[in-house]
């Protein structure tokens, strides 16, 4: 994540609801520190949250200039 938002690459944060049934307690907590560190480099470095299509809709523009 760190290296996506020093160079303006793709960092693919991927997981389901279903991911968090067991251990919920301890998943929701790594979410948060995900989550939290998110927000410091967006800070930082102006990390930009998309959606996937977002992201296909910003390389579709990039791809015809």
């Amino acid at each position: 994540m760190l290296r996506a938002a020093q160079t303006g690459a793709v960092f693919h944060l991927w997981w389901h609801p279903h991911n968090f049934g067991v251990n919920q307690k301890e998943n929701l907590k790594n979410l948060e520190i995900i989550l939290q560190y998110y927000e410091d480099l967006r800070k930082a470095h102006d990390l930009q949250s998309l959606t996937m299509k977002e992201v296909c809709e910003l390389y579709d523009q990039e791809a015809y200039r």
